[in-house]
């Protein structure tokens, strides 16, 4: 069974892409500066869906209906004081006073569920998953 329609559709939905903080404009490939406001501060998105994902998230955003969006929040996952590795999620929001931990993916790994059922026990969050 396939996921995308198309062998292009799906490799659209894994392209990169960069958008510029200071003016807001994107790029589908990496580039050290911004060509209209020359600024270096670019975000990354590793897919398009998370990409339009964070325009969904800016845009409510800015009606008031969420708070505080960060992008890529790290997790460190320690037992007994002891690093066994980090969980990096897409994105973290506060709604309705209660903190939202977004994760986008196409497909989910052995190693991305066992990251998130640690993440979840260890901190004591739901993470939520979007399919992509």
């Amino acid at each position: 069974m396939r996921r995308f329609k198309t062998k292009i559709e799906g490799m659209n939905k894994r392209r990169p892409s960069w958008r510029c903080k200071a003016c807001d404009m994107w790029f589908m490939q990496k580039t050290k500066e911004c060509v209209r406001c020359d600024s270096k501060e670019l975000d990354y998105f590793s897919s398009q869906a998370e990409a339009k994902r964070y325009n969904e998230l800016a845009l409510l955003q800015r009606c008031g209906e969420i708070s505080q969006l960060e992008m890529q929040p790290v997790f460190e996952i320690k037992i007994d004081d002891i690093h066994i590795t980090n969980y990096r999620a897409d994105f973290s929001y506060i709604e309705d006073d209660e903190e939202v931990i977004e994760d986008v993916k196409g497909a989910q790994t052995e190693v991305f569920r066992l990251k998130k059922r640690m993440v979840e026990a260890a901190y004591g969050v739901k993470i939520r998953v979007i399919k992509a």
